[in-house]
């Protein structure tokens, strides 16, 4: 039975020092990187927002407003440019 409980425990060490090294991995690179902030922001926002909380980078405000900004100069591009194609068609007609 301590044999069985031996060969669980290094198992589950193994696991975690590979979760452990895994999250350094990962809060190394954004920790570091401004494109591999965006590559994660892209994938999961909740992580940068994690990040940036826990970190206390005053960054956070100036990454948020920034994508902020960019979602509503793309809405409002997308919204432009769907009004002149209507109002194309209907010229047209």
């Amino acid at each position: 039975m301590f044999f069985l409980w031996r060969k669980l425990g290094r198992a589950a060490l193994a696991v975690e020092l590979g979760a452990l090294g895994g999250v350094y991995y990962v809060f190394h690179s954004i920790n570091t990187s401004e494109g591999s902030r965006r590559s994660w922001d892209a994938r999961a926002p909740w992580l940068i927002d994690a990040f940036y909380s826990v970190t206390g980078n005053p960054s956070v405000i100036a990454h948020r407003e920034a994508i902020a900004v960019e979602s509503e100069a793309r809405i409002c591009n997308n919204s432009d440019e769907a009004g002149e194609r209507g109002e194309n068609k209907i010229k047209e007609n």
